[in-house]
Order: C-alpha cells, then sequence, then structure tokens
C-alpha cells in the first residue's frame, strides 16, 4: 500500500526567485522524473527471466538499451545541469548540509576517475558512434567466435516485438572497447554498477538541494495533503518487464521484408526443418 501526497508549489513563490534559481528548480525536479522513470525501467526489465533462449535473449538486450538511456540522462543530469547550472554559476544559491556535500564530492570524485558514462553517453545513447569506430567494432564482433551465432534479427509481426540484434552485437563489442576491452559480461556488470551508484549519488544531492530549496523559499509552506493510497503497487525487486507484449494488430517487419520468401524453415534446438508452402507469421488465414 502507497501513501500519495501533494505539495503545494506556489506560483508567488516561483516568481519570488531569480529566473536562474527558478529555472533550475523546475530542471531539477524534470531529471528527477527522467531518472527515477528509467531506473525503474531498468530495474524492472533486469528482473525478467525466461526458459525459452530467444526471449531472454532479446529482454536481456532491452535491459541493456534502456540501461543506456539511463547513464545517458544521468550524465547529462551532471555535466549540463549540476555543474553547468548549479556549481558554476555564483547567481544560484543553494545552501549544501553535509550530506549534500558528501555527495558531491563522491560524484567529483567518481567522474574524475571514470569517463565510461561519458563515453557511453556521448557515444551510444545521445549520439552514435562515428563510421571508423563502428567499423572497428563490427571487425571485433566478426571475430569473436563465441558470438558467432547471434547474427540475427528476430522478427515478428508486430514492430514492437522485433529485435535487430545483429546491430546490438556490434554496439555491444564498441562499449566492451569503451569498459576497457572487458568482456562482454564485465562490461555490462561495470556500466549497472557505476549507473547505479551515480543514480543512488545524484538521487542524495537532489534531496539536499530541494532542502535548501525548502528552507531559503518555502517557510510557512511546507504542508503536505494526503491525497489518496495506492493499493497495489509493482515489487521494484520482482516485478519484470519483458521485451514480447501482445499486440492486437500486425503492423510489424515480417509481410514487407519478406514478401517473395517461398516458406519457413523450423529452427529449435539446433534442428531446421523447411516447411515451404507454409504461411509467414502475420499473414491472413
Amino acid at each position: 500500500m502507497l501513501q500519495v501526497f501533494r505539495f503545494p508549489v506556489p506560483v508567488d513563490v516561483l516568481k519570488k526567485m531569480s529566473n536562474e534559481e527558478r529555472t533550475f528548480f523546475l530542471l531539477m525536479g524534470h531529471a528527477e522524473n527522467q531518472i527515477f522513470l528509467m531506473y525503474k525501467m531498468v530495474r524492472f526489465s533486469s528482473n525478467f527471466e525466461s526458459e525459452e533462449e530467444i526471449t531472454q535473449l532479446t529482454s536481456s538486450n532491452q535491459t541493456q538499451v534502456l540501461l543506456r538511456l539511463l547513464i545517458a540522462i544521468i550524465y547529462e543530469t551532471w555535466v549540463k545541469l549540476i555543474k553547468e547550472r548549479f556549481l558554476e554559476r555564483a547567481n544560484v544559491s543553494i545552501t549544501l548540509s553535509d550530506n549534500g556535500n558528501k555527495a558531491l564530492t563522491e560524484l567529483r570524485s567518481h567522474f574524475s576517475s571514470s569517463a565510461l558514462l561519458g563515453k557511453i553517453r556521448n557515444s551510444f545513447a545521445f549520439h552514435y558512434p562515428d563510421d571508423e569506430y563502428m567499423s572497428q567494432a563490427f571487425k571485433a564482433a566478426g571475430n569473436d567466435e563465441l558470438v558467432a551465432n547471434g547474427w540475427n534479427w528476430y522478427v515478428s509481426a508486430a514492430r514492437t516485438n522485433t529485435c535487430y540484434y545483429a546491430s546490438e552485437l556490434v554496439l555491444l563489442h564498441a562499449i566492451m572497447k569503451a569498459a576497457g576491452g572487458l568482456t562482454l559480461q564485465e562490461a555490462q556488470k561495470k556500466l549497472m554498477r557505476e549507473a547505479f551508484k551515480v543514480h543512488g549519488l545524484l538521487c542524495d544531492l537532489f534531496d539536499d538541494i530541494m532542502r535548501g530549496y525548502m528552507e531559503k523559499y518555502f517557510v510557512g509552506h511546507k504542508m503536505l495533503y494526503r491525497v489518496g493510497v495506492v493499493p497495489d503497487t509493482a515489487n521494484l525487486d520482482q516485478f519484470a518487464l519483458p521485451l514480447y507484449a501482445h499486440v492486437e494488430e500486425a503492423d510489424g517487419p515480417i509481410a514487407q521484408l519478406f514478401d517473395n520468401a517461398n516458406g519457413i524453415v523450423e529452427s529449435s534446438s539446433g534442428a531446421e526443418q523447411r516447411r515451404t508452402g507454409e504461411p509467414r507469421p502475420g499473414d491472413s488465414p
């Protein structure tokens, strides 16, 4: 059972702030909304497990895509919001407590000692790798015998249930290089570990900055109103988000990509059997 409270943010209080402090205050809330949402999506996706090989593979890939997006938002928040709009501006004067200063010190230490999150943001999430980087990653993936059977697309009658996994193979090898030549499993663990660490430190800093705003601008306005109770909430450690979802109408690439196919080759447990003349997935009966 989850209790929900409303905290009023009066417009007249916001008007008393300088434009710089008001903008930072509003963007802090926006950044927290983004980070909290993506953090939950990564957790939910990583909770999913399946004994079916393809389902597990594609859902694990979904987790890595979501993780890269979380990392990009975290890094963007640190550089474009905390550093440029808070630390480097004299006209945003919010006093931090010991807890806030401790989180800030640890964040500075982390980003000065590791450039990995910045590399993910700059080359794999908010931006795409250049041709030369992709060429090197393609060569590495092409020579990797451990993924020799991984060069596949997993297509479906619905776009939302389609995974172009061959593309991710190359991106993953580029990320392995960015992580310092680690193995794929080691690189993914390092990304998850760094992302969750920085996520926690940013949350501690966010909380303290908001406390500073409360003390500076919201004295006399600190009233909470209980607005409701949510009886059924997802467990962060148990709720699972798979890639595949039921879709009523087929809108995917199968018909378009394979319009000239003569049939389907059944593939399971390493055995393949061609069944010519069988309708393709998504075809009308």
